[in-house]
């Protein structure tokens, strides 16, 4: 089983695509939820997945950035239908709300010889609270995950024997979903900032919680494997070092950040980061003449290094620490919302970034 996320963004982005992703093994195709649009089919384009391959979708809640690329898929199945070029039919599973605005949508905009497919081709299947399919070979529960902004349900599926991944939709985990999160292999769940941008990206008031959250609660649950997605885009080069580091100090298993078009192959997902660090020169051990002289030569030299470092991580904190306080300046003056404060925030988040290294690293 593999996960290829076509999307891991928030839904105002620019820089990526909303959070998308399909799982798939031995030519089968689970697509769970759309993004924003028609970019659907140029995701699914991307990854090397034909649209018309897909034939189980599910779309966790009603908002634009997880329903409108699905509006699409229907498009397309119905247009196809309609040239004779789509043999079978396709199923899209959601909770009632959502199988409703799905179909008065796609009869509002669909023209009557493409409707007509509608419950040929594309089956809207509704789905209750703990409602079980088969898809793609697999056992799928989908569950009310009790959100209090929009009915949104997420799902788990049975990877193996005692073996699954749970997604918790775009909300944090709540309590109601125990029973379904505990104990699962992984763990798919929203992070829309790091703890320390809380201030500038305001998280709890959407409804979406911060990467320390969602690593804290999957380190209580167990959670092996903990992906992160539904994020914001203001630093896409360096998001997944950034969610990382500050991940990897809340959650002891193994982190994903990806990118876009990203695929983690489930089966062989834990592995040991240990063995990578090992070298393998002098497997034995054995020290010589030659190896003494190196380690003296060595050891000159990193003390240099550290000195470099200290000296880096001094300059790295100064800086901080002015920008800082150049921002509370003009947060005192009401200019928040200036280009010149945006620009330090900015700054600032590159900063934070740098320090953090030395706290992942034990240099700090």
């Amino acid at each position: 089983m593999k996960l290829t996320m076509l999307g891991t963004g928030r839904a105002v982005v620019t820089e990526c695509y909303n959070t998308c992703f399909v799982l798939h093994e031995e030519g089968r195709y689970f697509l769970v939820d759309g993004g924003g649009g028609i970019g659907l089919l140029s995701r699914l384009k991307s990854a090397g997945i034909e649209w018309n391959r897909i034939r189980d979708m599910f779309v966790t809640h009603r908002h634009m950035d997880h329903i409108m690329g699905i509006l699409w898929m229907i498009r397309m199945i119905c247009q196809a239908s309609k040239r004779g070029e789509y043999e079978g039919e396709a199923r899209i599973y959601g909770h009632e709300e959502v199988i409703q605005i799905l179909r008065e949508v796609s009869c509002m905009l669909l023209a009557e010889k493409e409707n007509r497919f509608i419950g040929k081709s594309v089956k809207l299947i509704p789905v209750k609270d703990r409602e079980e399919r088969e898809i793609i070979g697999h056992r799928v529960c989908f569950f009310d995950i009790q959100s209090t902004k929009a009915k949104q349900f997420g799902f788990t599926m049975d990877l193996r024997e005692n073996d699954r991944l749970t997604c918790c939709g775009d909300e944090p985990y709540n309590d109601s979903e125990k029973e379904y999160v505990q104990g699962s292999r992984w763990l798919l769940h929203e992070a829309f900032c790091l703890a320390r941008d809380t201030e500038c990206f305001h998280p709890y008031e959407k409804h979406h919680s911060t990467v320390k959250d969602a690593c804290e609660q999957a380190e209580k649950l167990g959670i092996r494997n903990l992906v992160l997605y539904h994020t914001e885009d203001t630093d896409m080069v360096n998001r997944k070092q950034r969610y990382t580091e500050e991940g990897k100090l809340y959650f002891s298993g193994n982190l994903y950040v990806p990118d876009d078009l990203e695929t983690i192959c489930l089966d062989t997902g834990d592995f040991d980061t240990d063995n990578l660090e090992k070298g393998e020169s002098n497997p034995d051990g054995i020290r010589t003449e030659e190896n003494r002289e190196d380690d003296a030569a060595m050891g000159e030299k990193e003390q240099q290094r550290l000195e470099a470092f200290e000296k880096m991580l001094q300059n790295i904190q100064k800086e901080h620490d002015s920008i800082q306080r150049q921002m509370e300046d003009l947060k005192d003056k009401g200019k928040t919302k200036s280009a010149t404060y945006r620009q330090l925030m900015g700054r600032k988040m590159t900063y934070q970034s740098m320090i953090s290294m030395y706290e992942v690293y034990g240099l700090l």
